[in-house]
């Protein structure tokens, strides 16, 4: 594969990236998937999810490499992961703590930002011993959800009122 293909590929589906187009989706291009908030009162979800999955531990890495404790944002070296690893987890379990709002929120918007957070977690000890591709562990990941969601539609009755998060993950 040329250089510059896998390049381009790597920055559009960068791992930091990858909440954020899920998150759109299901706000945007799966209706009756999620009913709270309505359509208007989505871009807030966008935002969390960009400032705390996209902007915290992205600028984070961006002063690790301008303070010389990385070579570069592509973090080539498994041992130059665990601090920006560790930064997305406290963004994406951020995230977490202020989508899973029920009443507020759809319950299916705490949900995926609590599996991704576990997810960036467990992939954050798996790199202190191996060098994996995250790339593969978001797509992967996103991958999954939107099957499962798919699936999910595909199974429910037509009369039926939408996706519910509790079908997979009832609440007490």
């Amino acid at each position: 594969m040329p250089r510059l293909l896998a390049l381009v590929l790597s920055a559009v589906f960068h791992p930091l990236l990858v909440p954020l187009y899920l998150f759109y989706i299901v706000c945007y291009q799966l209706p009756g998937v999620v009913l709270i908030p309505t359509a208007s009162g989505r871009g807030l979800v966008m935002g969390i999810v960009a400032a705390c999955t996209l902007g915290l531990p992205g600028l984070g890495t961006a002063l690790l490499v301008q303070l010389g404790y990385a070579d570069s944002v592509e973090l080539r070296q498994r041992q130059q992961r665990t601090i920006p690893l560790l930064l997305a987890v406290v963004g994406f379990a951020t995230a977490t703590a202020l989508l899973y709002r029920p009443g507020q929120f759809d319950a299916l918007f705490g949900w995926i930002m609590a599996g991704m957070t576990l997810v960036v977690l467990l992939t954050f000890f798996i790199t202190l011993r191996w060098k994996i591709s995250a790339h593969s562990v978001g797509v992967g990941g996103a991958f999954g959800l939107l099957l499962l969601l798919h699936l999910s539609s595909n199974s429910r009755p037509p009369a039926s009122g939408g996706w519910s998060a509790a079908r997979f993950w009832p609440l007490p």
